[in-house]
């Protein structure tokens, strides 16, 4: 994505003056209203949100989520002599943004993101700091070819822009009217346009993942602890892994037992088996035998801290990357696909330079940068991680290595207006 994160703060336009009103009989600012979005607007390349999802290091540098967006309310602060404001949103149910499409390790996926609660938070006006959380309700859907993984939204002029009329191609609504909600990279072309009018066909529907995300203009640290799961890909027994699943129905993802929910009348254990299939499917087990017509097992690729060679990530202060391989080289165009040479690539499209692998390091450590506004406007960068659980498509694990950590990068503009 080669465009800012937008964040419209419609507050009060005087806010920094310490004009702004409440309600009858309170202080602070009742009833102001934040807008976040993603626009299309040019961007230098370190202003992109980024994401690296998974351990195997083949779903990182996802740029998504253009024209992604919520409206959220400031309250308890007037601006001057209490600046530091609670934020919230009547975001459940709300789709984060249109569909994201997403082609990694030859695997094609749409993903479309639903707030499972409202956002809760903190702006500080002074010093900048923003913290904001909520749960997600993360889908995945197989996509029927790597460079259209989600319906396009058409339009007639072939160069899709946010809020352009088109046309659905593709999907349970092929044919229909839709504006273009969102927008994935250039290498997708004339099919980078997405909308919720757009959905994917429900019969591909892969998995949902219940994620809690927090994102962050402070510090975060991510990493392994005595408590952290055992890795469970072969050369790793012995070490731990940052996140793995809980053993109970839902697959919970989790990063320790504390995380799990109580299963089988027992504690929950992170990394854990459970019964897939048969009469007790999704009871906690540790034989087969415990699973009639089922299989005793944990779901999703087995762990590991990372896909390098050498099994060393060498952090690069926003993630990672494998030093001694594997390498890898990607068309330059559409970069979603592996290369050889420029035979590999389609039409107008050449084979990239030979390339180290992503990885994530043990710790993620991620820094955010708070920003003051200004003229009404401020650009912090804000930062996050967690655990995502098992997809319901081997492919899927196998290619981005779930369960698995997620980290992100996300700069931000907030813009201040009445």
């Amino acid at each position: 994505m080669s465009s800012w994160q937008r964040v419209t703060a419609i507050a009060c336009a005087s806010t920094l003056l310490g004009a702004c009103g409440g309600g009858s009989g309170s202080t602070g600012l009742i009833g102001d209203h934040v807008n976040v979005t993603v626009t299309s607007e040019a961007a230098p390349s370190s202003r992109v949100l980024r994401v690296d999802a998974g351990w195997t290091g083949l779903a990182h540098n996802l740029q998504i989520f253009e024209g992604a967006g919520f409206t959220a309310e400031l309250s308890n602060c007037d601006g001057v002599t209490d600046t530091a404001c609670d934020l919230h949103g009547a975001t459940a149910g709300i789709p984060f943004g249109a569909p994201s499409p997403i082609t990694a390790g030859g695997v094609a996926v749409c993903v479309p993101i639903v707030f499972d609660s409202d956002l809760t938070g903190a702006l500080d006006l002074t010093t900048g700091e923003l913290t904001e959380s909520a749960r997600l309700r993360i889908g995945v859907f197989v996509g029927p070819v790597q460079d259209e993984p989600c319906p396009a939204c058409l339009p007639a002029s072939g160069h899709p822009q946010l809020g352009e009329a088109g046309t659905c191609h593709g999907g349970p609504n092929a044919g229909r009217p839709c504006t273009v909600g969102g927008l994935a990279g250039p290498e997708y072309g004339s099919k980078r346009g997405t909308s919720n009018d757009c959905p994917p066909e429900p019969t591909a529907r892969l998995a949902e993942f219940v994620v809690d995300a927090t994102a962050t203009t402070n510090g975060v640290t991510f990493g392994t602890s005595a408590e952290s799961p055992d890795c469970q890909a072969a050369g790793f027994t012995g070490l731990k892994c940052l996140c793995d699943t809980c053993n109970d129905a839902a697959g919970t993802p989790c990063r320790s037992n504390a995380d799990c929910p109580v299963s089988g009348g027992n504690p929950g254990v992170c990394g854990g088996k459970r019964c897939s299939r048969g009469t007790n499917d999704g009871a906690p087990c540790s034989a087969p035998s415990e699973c009639p017509a089922g299989a005793c097992s944990v779901p999703g690729a087995a762990t590991a801290p990372n896909a390098c060679d050498d099994g060393l990530c060498t952090p690069t202060g926003d993630g990672g990357t494998c030093l001694a391989g594997p390498d890898e080289m990607y068309c330059r165009v559409q970069k979603f696909r592996p290369c050889i040479t420029d035979a590999d690539c389609g039409a107008d499209d050449t084979c990239g330079n030979l390339v180290p692998r992503s990885c994530l390091p043990d710790p993620i450590a991620l820094t955010g940068t708070p920003d003051p506004p200004q003229n009404d406007v401020a650009h912090p960068t804000l930062v996050g991680t967690f655990c995502m659980g098992a997809a319901g498509s081997s492919a899927v694990n196998s290619a981005a290595g779930f369960p698995g950590p997620t980290s992100f990068v996300w700069p931000a503009e907030l813009t201040f207006s009445e």
